[in-house]
């Protein structure tokens, strides 16, 4: 029986507020995205900050929230004891996160200038990155410019970065003053501009590989998002158009698609070696299928195989996974390896009045029998198909690869009509969707400004490579205001 002839004991609370009482209570525990915040808007007494190691330090910029892979905030701007810095910074609840996550071994962190925590744990006056070099740590818990317990109130770190007016360019002011007409001429003129370099490197590329295998590997960079760019390009590279007709020379009409598949897999170095548990018996049954034509691939290619961990695992939609990727590729070069893919896509430019919705069938098989139903190797069965290649991805293809291509080939033809034919379609297309560039530069620059087009979306890609993620240019030094006002 418990005190006072109960049978349910309280001892348990009074013990835990026994041992509270004797106890140092440790920092609240806070997610990390909130530091971000208060970084961001710069909810800090600026005037006295000092790192761990004592040195003065002026904030100039804090930086762009980045919301990819990498650094925290990119193009930062500090001053530590007069001496002008510019990098990127990274932010952590804990000063021992930065190990704690791996950071010090990861060389996407070899730009931080400046480690910001909100309490420090290890007592140590810098971290070291992959390259053994020191970077200063300012801790905000001793600057703060509010009590924690109201910043965490008045903050709804779910909204970032969009929901911070700090996070607005130092030139939003200035272009929210422009007239809107001269801001959609400029975003024109920066999107005929990209697509022009484009072309100008499809066509140098095109004199090195030919027209044909030029675009062969711009549609498989297509396939690719974000880090995986220039493994489908080492795969394009690996496994040619040259190579895959002389593969399909040798199957039955039946085994095309998956001796290709075999092939591509194989050289990918995404064939998995064998059954993993949780395997069903399809699953089973089809790497058995793939692993048997792999073997019959000649065996010069499997001293071309990629290194699986080259394909490493990025923040993605399970149907956007590399494999469905490449399952979709192997579907439409079975179809037409046998014509020549240049000439083929240009007669489609040409004559298809709903290209986008032809590229989908083309991209995508009606049905798989694996892949369609699957987002990895071995995963479990959907109840209903998922395409392949989607929408997105298919606008991506035809505004990167197969408009630049068809272009740097009607300039040097000098066939103006196939170039109006171009610009037609280019202008007509919609964006892609909503990535983290065109995300920040619309919030960065314009205050969240509507993009709906292909052609201004690759207008923000390039304002983005020429100023916001140009470390060479720098706020500071950034003329952009002045282009557009001049126009």
């Amino acid at each position: 029986m418990g005190e006072e002839g109960h049978c349910f004991s309280d001892r348990y609370y009074h013990l835990w507020d026994e041992v509270l009482l004797v106890r140092e209570k440790a920092p609240e525990r806070v997610r990390e995205r909130l530091v971000r915040c208060i970084w961001l808007d710069q909810l800090i007494k600026k005037n006295r900050l000092k790192t761990l190691g004592g040195k003065r330090i002026k904030i100039i910029s804090p930086g762009w929230w980045n919301t990819g892979e990498g650094a925290d905030f990119c193009q930062a701007e500090i001053e530590i004891e007069g001496k002008r810095l510019k990098g990127e910074i990274e932010a952590h609840v804990y000063t021992s996160d930065w190990k704690g996550h791996g950071h010090h071994k990861d060389p996407r962190y070899d730009k931080i200038i400046l480690h910001i925590a909100l309490w420090d744990d290890r007592n140590k006056k810098s971290i070291r990155d992959i390259k053994g070099r020191k970077i200063p740590q300012l801790i905000l818990s001793s600057y703060l410019s509010n009590d924690l317990e109201t910043l965490k109130e008045s903050i709804s770190p779910e909204k970032y970065p969009l929901a911070s007016s700090a996070d607005f360019g130092p030139c939003y002011l200035e272009i929210k003053e422009v007239d809107p007409e001269s801001i959609t001429q400029f975003l024109d003129l920066a999107g005929d501009a990209r697509i022009l370099k484009k072309a100008e490197y499809f066509r140098k590329r095109a004199d090195s590989v030919g027209w044909e295998e030029s675009l062969y590997e711009e549609i498989m960079i297509g396939l690719g998002y974000r880090g995986l760019k220039g493994e489908f390009l080492e795969l394009a590279q690996k496994a040619t158009i040259k190579d895959i007709r002389g593969i399909m020379q040798k199957v039955t009409a039946k085994e095309k698609v998956k001796s290709l598949q075999a092939f591509l897999f194989g050289v990918s170095g995404l064939l998995p070696e064998k059954p993993q548990r949780g395997y069903d018996r399809e699953s089973i049954r089809y790497l058995q299928v793939v692993k048997e034509l792999w073997e019959k691939i000649p065996k010069k290619f499997q001293t071309r195989v990629i290194e699986s961990r080259g394909w490493r695992p990025l923040q993605t939609r399970p149907a956007n996974l590399p494999s469905r990727r490449i399952a979709g590729m192997s579907h439409f070069l079975a179809r037409y390896s046998n014509r020549n893919i240049f000439s083929f896509f240009k007669k489609v430019i040409v004559n298809q009045e709903a290209l986008l919705q032809y590229l989908l069938r083309v991209f995508n098989p009606e049905e798989d029998n694996y892949w369609n139903y699957r987002y990895s190797w071995g995963g479990r069965r959907k109840k209903r198909p998922v395409r392949l290649i989607g929408r997105e991805r298919a606008v991506i293809i035809l505004i990167n690869a197969l408009i630049p291509a068809m272009l740097a080939y009607a300039r040097k033809k000098k066939d103006r009509g196939l170039e109006g034919i171009l610009h037609r379609i280019y202008t007509s297309q919609p964006s892609s969707g909503n990535d983290r560039i065109t995300k920040f530069v619309t919030h960065h620059l314009f205050g969240r400004k509507k993009i709906n087009s292909a052609r201004h979306q690759q207008a923000l890609y390039q304002i983005f490579n020429n100023y916001c993620g140009n470390e060479e240019v720098g706020c500071a030094d950034c003329n952009l205001a002045t282009i557009l006002q001049s126009l």
